[in-house]
């Protein structure tokens, strides 16, 4: 079961890109999941669709470059970027998506102080 703690560290342990995307396991996409997601990459435009998502989503195409990480859990296969992970479940074409929250640095904090 992924928990908000698992997450966070999902997030910690791939925040840079592979060197290359053939360093990413792409496979894990392609074994129940690709079934219900509708999975496709398309080599020319190096993009991955997943057909469970609206067309209308920025989560819909996601270029190849901009996955940090693919990993398989027991239930579900996570998609890791820099700021959000995508979770497929692996037996059923449900979707969900984490989008990290982002800190305020120390100047944002500082100016929020004396602004009030």
């Amino acid at each position: 079961m992924l928990t908000r703690e698992n997450i966070s560290e999902i997030y910690r342990k791939f925040r840079k890109a592979p060197a290359g995307i053939d360093q990413l396991d792409i496979a894990v996409l392609f074994d129940e999941t690709a079934i219900h997601h509708d999975i496709l990459i398309d080599p020319e435009t190096n993009t991955l669709t997943i057909g469970s998502i609206e067309p209308m989503s920025p989560f819909h195409s996601l270029p190849l470059d901009h996955i940090n990480a693919i990993l398989g859990f027991d239930e579900w296969v996570a998609i890791v970027m820099p700021t959000s992970i995508v979770f497929l479940n692996r037996t059923s074409p449900r979707v969900a998506i984490d989008i990290k929250s982002v800190e305020p640095s120390i100047r944002q904090k500082i100016t929020a102080l004396f602004r009030a």
